[in-house]
């Protein structure tokens, strides 16, 4: 696992790209980096729990459990 970096510059580059919609090379050419470092950045960010990405679906449905039922043979 590459060393983890500093948690505040990982924030930044997850605001400026998830936040402001700025894209990998915009965020790199901010942060004085390369787009491949800042798309590990974002990983890493992810990894540590500072980017928490959330689904609402709008049908709420279950999937787990439609895949539990479509399971179960009725016979």
């Amino acid at each position: 696992m590459p060393p983890i970096r500093d948690p505040q510059l990982l924030a930044k580059a997850a605001r400026l790209y998830f936040l402001e919609d700025r894209s990998q090379d915009d965020v790199a050419a901010v942060l004085g980096t390369t787009r491949s470092n800042v798309s590990r950045m974002l990983k890493q960010a992810r990894d540590l729990g500072i980017v928490q990405i959330r689904i609402v679906d709008p049908a709420r449905r279950d999937h787990e459990l439609e895949q539990a039922v479509a399971g179960i043979t009725i016979g």
